[in-house]
């Protein structure tokens, strides 16, 4: 456990890092920035692609796989716990519990009802084989679902950070499926394994386009090269708009934008087949 909160810890720090330091720039935007000899140790430190970087990534996996095996293995146990009532216990056993108290005057157990009711107790009343009557009660079960909830809480966090952290594209390019291209311009001049297709379930790049462009594809930084990310549609920017105060200082940038699905269109009539 206490392993599993310092690396959440990691995480946080890391993730004030990738906050801070502006990620995905290009490696020569950096080395203007910080000088050679830093870039190499922030670009070996995984820091200008943090949450995509194989630490990272690994981290959470692991924080997936224990934090899911923890839940598997407690859940059942909490769970009969907190139907339970333990009516199987003996008198050794309740006199042995560290909150005990014995009452020499002979009370009826609808007393005992009674007592736990006015307190908030769930009350269960069971006459058992040597003709005693054992009145149990319990309260606070449903404290086991915040253990349960914080531990699925991390693992859809870490989950979705895995989604997010371009772990196909980091497969692909270890196994050499897709290799970055440093020396192409034009989208069109990229070799096929420095293409990716629109099925990319997650990705952050851009594109710069002027008044009348269109654009169906954005690039990514990769390592020290680029990649070119398919799009599902197009893109045009059909005019930039820029307000200024009396000043003469801009006050205000925007764009009108024409989003165009690449899906062709079906009537009524058309069947989808």
């Amino acid at each position: 456990m206490r392993f599993a909160v310092a690396l959440l810890c990691v995480l946080g720090i890391a993730s004030v890092i990738g906050t801070v330091l502006q990620q995905n720039l290009s490696y020569t935007d950096y080395i203007v920035k910080f000088g050679p000899f830093w870039s190499r140790i922030f670009q070996a430190l995984g820091l200008f692609d943090v949450y995509s970087s194989i630490w990272f990534v690994v981290i959470m996996l692991f924080l997936v796989l224990s934090t899911g095996l923890c839940l598997w293995r407690n859940i059942p146990p909490f769970m009969r716990e907190m139907r339970s009532f333990r009516l199987k216990a003996s008198r050794q056993s309740l006199a042995a519990m560290k909150h005990t108290a014995l009452l020499e005057n002979g009370l009826t157990p609808s007393v005992g009802m009674r007592y736990f009711n006015v307190r908030g107790f769930a009350v269960k009343q069971v006459e058992r084989e040597d003709g005693s009557v054992l009145v149990a009660g319990k309260k606070g079960a449903a404290n086991k679902w915040g253990y349960i909830f914080a531990h699925l809480a991390i693992i859809v966090i870490c989950l979705g950070g895995l989604i997010d952290s371009n772990l196909l594209l980091k497969i692909g390019m270890l196994t050499g499926k897709i290799t970055p291209d440093n020396t192409a311009v034009f989208a069109r001049d990229f070799k096929p394994e420095s293409i990716l297709s629109d099925g990319n379930p997650s990705f952050r790049g851009n594109v710069n386009l002027s008044e009348g462009q269109e654009a169906d594809v954005v690039f990514l930084n990769a390592d020290q090269g680029l990649l070119v990310q398919q799009l599902p549609f197009s893109v045009k920017l059909k005019k930039f708009h820029i307000d200024f105060y009396d000043t003469g200082m801009p006050s205000d940038f925007a764009s009108d934008l024409e989003v165009t699905d690449k899906k062709p269109a079906r009537s009524a009539n058309t069947p989808s087949g």
